[in-house]
């Protein structure tokens, strides 16, 4: 009988794969037939989906690298990272052999400061790590080595060959004797539907830079494989698999291994072989049975081996254990997976690689979590529909945390409004204000066609004529300054001073700042480059700030930072118009290293009095690291005492620019407690948006002001190596090297 549902069942799936390869094109110049989308984080249905990318590189002396980011719903992911570095050792991320990490960002496959990256889908990816790294194996989940050193890391992972689709490259009779071994049943099929993973393999070259505290940088050029799946997974379905990433000397490569999943499939061989010609071929039988290979032993033998056949040919495997890093997987540890790094032999061929053998954990015990916060994004695209035509919109309005209608500053202010909310601690807070809209900027070009066209001009000017940039940009900051501000938008104004500040906001001090469309993004922050006025009161001197915001924004300076990042030159600009908040002291907080990304250390700038002199680099701030470690313990780790020659305060009569004298020149500006107070706020925020983040803040009457966030842009970006070695072809075969040359 066995043998009939398996015929019936290849017949079955040949007719799946013809039908697929039929409706998709060959592969053309490197361009597979899969949907570019399939590389994107996908949106999630059920609450027990995962969406897994893992890139494993290897070599027979090292190094040998193990990454992987899994998302699940509700803000939660997996991570895996194990080195295993000549001259360094193994190095591993501080969580494991944990591999749970909560309050990730939804929207991308990032998890505990690894990161990875659609460059083109299908073709090029980039992963990326700095942070600490433990040093040593941690298999134990009580017993952890305690020493850990700085790592970073950037790579680009290239293509060399199409990947491998398991819906319609897995060979049709091993699925077919998969499934006959099953009792069949409706059930049965509901669950084979409903539990479907899209998976693909793809063998490409990792290259890039990897540099570990105490020893020098290392340029990596490794074989590498790539592994993305996604659909409904619980891990304690499983009963047990094992799995190989294998690269053989000759240039071929190995995918093989069987899997063991009650009710669905009891016992699964699978397996792919690509020959150094990059012809791949899938594996048709494989001579291997899991209750033979680490059953009772209940981790992976030291050696063992397997035969298979792959187009008529039979091969025999034997690999050889090098090391192996225990991972559990899920907060409820529901299985343990051995990432083992291994030698191996095929047909006499010498190769390496990596067996994973996974066991379903039947003596778990949880991993508390930390509780999943709310994400803080752009509000529902209903909700900023309904509020397009405002011209005003508080902090406080859900509408205001959309950048398309407040611009970025605003959008930012409004969120950390919000999210001091969910803080629930009065002792933090963000300055009362409000946003004039986008829309208030275009009815005041709409009331004025000579700043229309203007601003038309700028537009064209920055494609036609640079010459002539500069002079344009003077004539149109010129007259945005001097035409009155359009009835409307200064009726609106009115009304929001009354509403937010009171009857007597005439007599407070306030700050009003620019908010273009695009600014402080994660692609751009545009620090700096509009203007600022703080100290502004009364209605007159209100107007007049807020038209210089607006005409700040078509400054040579700024037309041309968004010319250079190839933004839009004509962008819409909102203003924020805000309470001072009474600084003590004020500066600038970075929730991972700037220059390095490192996520292991918060940087704090901070001056006496306001944070202007700070973030417009008029002295020289106090700089403070502080220690993040991944049991949540702070410490500061470094202290450096800056000049601090002057200081900017609010007084009655408005700003004010002060020499710093006596004691305060020569000692820090903040106190230990509230150094690691703001460290834990910051953390805070980078939690609920999910990234690093560059926070403006103050600190005044035992209160925490918070008047800026935005995403770090500066530690991401492509390293020396990386647009060096951006047009290489990657190669399968270490003793290969391609070169290019100019002839004559």
């Amino acid at each position: 009988m066995m043998i009939l549902e398996t015929a019936l069942f290849v017949c079955l799936i040949t007719l799946i794969v013809w039908w697929l390869l039929r409706s998709d094109p060959a592969p053309v110049a490197g361009v597979y037939p899969l949907p570019g989308s399939i590389s994107q984080p996908f949106n999630f249905a059920d609450i027990t989906a995962l969406d897994s990318v893992y890139i494993g590189a290897y070599s027979q002396d090292g190094p040998n690298l193990a990454m992987r980011v899994g998302r699940r719903p509700d803000r939660r992911a997996e991570i895996w990272l194990h080195l295993e570095i000549p001259g360094v050792g193994h190095l591993q991320h501080p969580v494991h052999p944990d591999t749970a990490i909560s309050n990730t960002d939804p929207n991308s496959f990032t998890a505990g400061g690894l990161r990875f990256e659609v460059i083109e889908p299908l073709k090029t990816w980039r992963v990326s790590f700095s942070g600490q790294l433990r040093v040593g194996l941690c298999n134990s989940l009580e017993n952890k080595p305690e020493k850990f050193l700085d790592t970073q890391f950037s790579f680009l992972w290239n293509a060399f060959a199409p990947p491998f689709n398991y819906d319609s490259d897995l060979d049709s009779s091993l699925l077919g004797d998969a499934i006959a071994r099953e009792r069949w049943c409706r059930e049965f099929f509901n669950k084979l539907q409903k539990r479907h993973q899209t998976h693909y393999e793809q063998w490409g070259e990792l290259r890039g830079t990897l540099t570990v505290e105490g020893h020098p940088p290392q340029n990596l050029r490794l074989t590498a494989i790539r592994d993305h799946s996604f659909g409904v997974r619980k891990w304690t379905d499983f009963y047990r698999y094992v799995y190989c990433f294998l690269h053989i000397e000759n240039g071929m490569t190995l995918q093989i291994g069987a899997i063991s999943q009650p009710g669905m499939f009891s016992h699964l061989r699978t397996g792919c072989l690509m020959y150094p010609s990059r012809d791949r071929v899938a594996v048709s039988d494989v001579i291997f049975n899991l209750w033979n290979v680490g059953e009772e032993e209940q981790q992976p033998p030291a050696k063992w081996s397997l035969s298979f056949v792959a187009d008529g040919e039979t091969y025999l495997l034997q690999v050889e254990t090098k090391t192996s890093g225990i991972l559990y997987h899920e907060a409820d540890r529901g299985g343990i997976v051995f990432e083992t790094f291994c030698n191996v032999t095929l047909n006499g061929k010498k190769g390496c690689g990596l067996s994973e053998f996974f066991y379903r954990n039947e003596n778990r015990s949880e991993v508390k979590m930390d509780t999943t916060l709310p994400f803080i994004t752009d509000p529902d695209p209903g909700i900023v529909a309904a509020s397009e035509k405002e011209l005003i919109l508080t902090f406080s309005a859900m509408s205001c945390q959309s950048a398309n209608l407040v611009g970025g500053k605003g959008s930012q202010l409004a969120q950390l409004t919000k999210l001091t909310t969910l803080l629930q601690d009065s002792s933090v807070l963000v300055p009362q204000g409000f946003c004039v809209t986008l829309a208030a900027f275009e009815e005041q070009m709409k009331h004025n066609n000579s700043l229309k066209q203007l601003v038309d001009t700028v537009n064209e000017t920055a494609v036609s004529d640079l010459s002539k940039l500069d002079a344009v940009c003077m004539e149109t900051t010129a007259l945005f300054s001097e035409l009155p501000m359009c009835e409307p938008v200064m009726m609106a104004v009115q009304t929001g001073l009354r509403q937010v500040f009171g009857a007597d906001f005439h007599i407070k001090r306030l700050a009003v700042r620019s908010s273009a469309a695009g600014e402080d993004s994660i692609e751009a922050s545009s620090a700096g480059q509009m203007d600022t006025f703080l100290g502004i009161q009364g209605e007159e001197e209100i107007f007049s700030a807020a038209k210089k915001c607006w005409a700040s924004a078509y400054s040579y300076q700024a037309v041309e930072y968004r010319r250079q990042h190839g933004q839009p030159v004509r962008t819409p600009v909102g203003v924020v118009i805000q309470e001072m908040a009474p600084a003590e002291a004020a500066g600038v907080m970075f929730t991972s290293d700037p220059v390095t990304g490192n996520s292991s250390y918060i940087i704090i700038d901070a001056n006496y009095g306001l944070g202007e002199s700070v973030v417009s680099g008029k002295c020289e701030p106090d700089t403070i690291t502080v220690q993040r470690n991944w049991d949540g313990m702070l410490s500061i780790k470094t202290v450096k005492t800056g000049k601090k020659s002057t200081k900017i305060t609010v007084t009655d009569e408005g700003i004010k620019e002060e020499e710093v004298t006596g004691n305060e020149k020569n000692k820090l500006c903040l106190q230990d407690s509230v150094i690691i107070w703001l460290a834990r706020v910051g953390i805070q925020i980078e939690k609920y948006f999910g990234s690093a983040r560059d926070i403006e803040w103050a600190y005044g009457g035992g209160k925490i002001f918070l008047l800026q966030s935005r995403p770090i842009t500066t530690s991401n970006q492509e390293t020396e190596e990386e647009l060096i070695h951006e047009f290489d072809s990657p190669l399968n075969i270490k003793h290969h090297w391609v070169t290019t040359a100019n002839v004559g």
